[in-house]
């Protein structure tokens, strides 16, 4: 056997006249496992990486859940318009006096049909709500009702108290600006937000004071962002910050 058959794989011998080192012939030992300073160098190695990709993970799931959240209004706000196109240019009232059912579990039913054993359409729920005790996906309503929403009094020409009266879309003055819905905090214990929140609840409250942490009404739940559905069809996205600018003739359309 020759030297050139070490080079097919085949162990080295010694031929004759020639001399192989021994320490040729000698098997290497197997390396030993991994050194401590070798697996705290992995160990950080794996760290930065965790702090460098956690956040960007999160920041995609928010984004992602806001987008969701956008696109839901959207789908309720063409249902509103579709309604109002077939009820003479009304949105439905906010209670069904005759089903004695919310509009979003009764009147809306033909454009957004509700979910098996009864439930609003799953467009109504909101992926960024943590509703106390239910899923985002099993709430029912995560979304509430400004005045826009809420019929005219004939006579007085203000909001009327009455939710069975509808809002005829030709009384809201500035569409583009007027609110209709927006995230809305879980109500009690419930699956659902409430039904609507009038101007004569919130005006005071910590909702529309930038300074305050808390909120009663509104949901800033998209990154201290709230989603509002105005009455031309767009979605804003509105911080706490500039919760000012939420004035009584935004809230009412009037």
């Amino acid at each position: 056997m020759g030297l050139a058959e070490t080079a097919r794989g085949f162990p080295l011998k010694e031929a004759p006249g020639v001399s192989v080192p021994r320490s040729c012939l000698m098997k290497s030992s197997p390396r030993s496992a991994f050194t401590l300073v070798e697996l705290l160098v992995v160990l950080a190695i794996v760290a930065v990486l965790a702090a460098l990709l956690v956040p960007a993970a999160r920041s995609a799931l928010d984004t992602a859940r806001s987008t969701k959240c956008a696109s839901n209004l959207r789908q309720i706000g063409l249902a509103l318009s579709a309604y109002a196109s077939d009820n003479n240019n009304a949105y439905p009232p906010l209670t069904d006096a005759v089903a004695a059912k919310d509009w979003d579990q009764a009147a809306i039913a033909p454009y957004l049909p509700l979910r098996p054993g009864g439930q609003q359409n799953a467009v109504f729920t909101c992926p960024a709500a943590n509703f106390k005790g239910y899923a985002w996906a099993a709430a029912s309503r995560a979304y509430s009702a400004a005045d826009g929403l809420t019929g005219i009094n004939p006579t007085t020409g203000q909001i009327s108290v009455n939710y069975v009266t509808p809002r005829f879309r030709a009384t809201i003055l500035h569409a583009d600006t007027t609110i209709l819905l927006f995230d809305g905090v879980q109500s009690g214990t419930g699956r659902f937000s409430a039904l609507v929140v009038p101007w004569g609840m919130i005006y005071n409250s910590p909702d529309l004071k930038p300074a305050s942490a808390a909120s009663t009404y509104i949901d800033y739940r998209h990154g201290k962002a709230a989603r509002f559905l105005m009455a031309d069809g767009h979605v804003e996205s509105r911080p706490h910050a500039q919760a000012a600018a939420i004035t009584q003739a935004v809230w009412q359309g009037l």
